[in-house]
């Protein structure tokens, strides 16, 4: 699913298994922490362009089954997906995916399914 630039309900979040952080370009994503980042790093994406990272945050997400903390979100106004950091996720929710061909599963460490989502229907919904 494309979600357009700087929608005002951009909710879904696509897992990305390659991302070292949370990327958001709705700063309503953005509900636990709100710092202004001072460093000179940029985001590089896919095509080689450096975005401006003007804040760090942390938020957290709900799915129909459990609510999950967001460390390490980056809101960058100029990407066009929420992309969640499966690695940073996991670390911070104690918990691993499982993916299949159509979805992928949230499992706890004694292998009990926390949230089941399909790719196409956008996981995670954002919670206020």
């Amino acid at each position: 699913m494309i979600v357009a630039k700087n929608s005002p309900t951009n909710t879904v979040w696509h897992p990305v298994t390659g991302a070292t952080h949370h990327f958001t370009n709705d700063l309503t994503n953005l509900n636990l922490k709100h710092d202004d980042y001072d460093g000179t790093e940029h985001i590089q994406v896919g095509n080689g362009a450096g975005l401006q990272i003007t804040k760090t945050s942390s938020s957290i997400l709900s799915s129909s089954s459990k609510s999950f903390v967001l460390q390490n979100l980056l809101p960058v106004l100029d990407i066009t997906k929420n992309l969640l950091s499966v690695h940073q996720f996991c670390k911070d929710n104690n918990v691993y995916f499982e993916f299949h061909d159509y979805f992928f599963l949230i499992k706890n460490y004694l292998g009990n399914i926390v949230d089941k989502s399909p790719f196409n229907k956008g996981p995670l919904n954002n919670h206020h």
